[in-house]
């Protein structure tokens, strides 16, 4: 379920910092280790370059969450905090890689390790709407049920790849512009390491587990992967 976003006056002069606290502090996560199931979700803020601290990110849990600023918090709209407000400022080109990997994405330009890289945008659909897995992006903090189709609609980022060791990941992101704005579910794409000009942004498709099972499709990410993408 959506969390009830609580009234303007409780986080004015608080800020992103506040509505994390008072909407997801306490919510659990769902993740594949028992041990890990009552760790809570945590908040990712970047610094004041706009830069997210990804050195211990796990891509496969999707226990973290963005909460960027918005009217309540006073600031700018140049605020480092408002990165998915802000639009894509990375250069990205589609890149047609080989016939076994179809199309990717590729960096045009220097991308740092937890710079904002582009937004995941496509359909919301509820828990009943038929989904395409090659394309559905599952919406678990926000909104849980939730996914993001970008099948018929979407842009760019629909072409992320999936690497085994990947250089990408996407995180779902709380931004609205005004407190009072509808909370849409949106996904942010942050590079996990420095991407070099030329190489391609890829994510993580799969867990760990699936990954090493030895059923599916022989993984070709990378040349000698003893991986396997499951079947759909």
């Amino acid at each position: 379920m959506s969390p009830n976003t609580p009234p303007f006056g409780e986080i004015l002069n608080f800020g992103c910092v506040a509505v994390f606290q008072l909407l997801y502090k306490d919510t659990k996560d769902s993740l594949e280790d028992p041990k890990d199931r009552e760790l809570p979700r945590k908040l990712l803020q970047p610094n004041k370059a706009g830069i997210l601290n990804l050195e211990h990110f796990n891509h496969i849990s999707n226990q973290k969450i963005i909460v960027e600023c918005s009217d309540a918090c006073g600031c700018s709209d140049s605020c480092p905090r408002r990165r998915l407000q802000q639009g894509q400022k990375k250069r990205l080109v589609v890149f047609y890689e080989n016939k076994i990997l179809g199309f990717g994405l590729r960096a045009a330009e220097p991308i740092k390790a937890g710079e904002y890289v582009t937004e995941y945008v496509g359909t919301v659909l509820t828990p009943r709407s038929n989904r395409d897995p090659s394309y559905d992006l599952g919406i678990e903090i926000v909104a849980e049920g939730l996914a993001i189709d970008s099948r018929k609609c979407g842009n760019l980022a629909r072409f992320v790849a999936h690497a085994c060791d990947p250089n990408a990941a996407f995180i779902e992101t709380h931004s609205r512009i005004f407190e009072t704005d509808p909370l849409i579910p949106r996904v942010s794409l942050y590079a996990l390491r420095d991407i070099a000009i030329g190489e391609a942004v890829t994510i993580c498709y799969y867990s760990r587990d699936k990954l090493a099972s030895g059923k599916g499709i022989k993984c070709a990410c990378r040349p000698g992967c003893p991986n396997h993408l499951p079947k759909n």
